[in-house]
């Protein structure tokens, strides 16, 4: 694919405005739930236990939250 054409940069930004219409459309206690399986999952990796540093983002309010 090239990613001159501009056909698919019009789709890529259908489908990035289409994906965050349904993100924030997800109930805020469904993100909650996935939020800390996402989060058991990375405490339990071992190489996030074996990491010296850690990055972290600050999640908007219909993202998943590390918290």
């Amino acid at each position: 694919m090239n990613s001159k054409n501009p056909n698919i940069k019009i789709r890529k930004q259908e489908l990035r405005k289409e994906l965050l219409h349904r993100r924030r459309m997800l109930d805020q206690d469904f993100i909650l739930i996935q939020s800390a399986k996402m989060a058991e999952h990375l405490f339990a990796w071992s190489n996030y236990q074996q990491a010296d540093r850690v990055m972290l983002f600050l999640s908007m309010p219909d993202e998943p939250s590390m918290t």
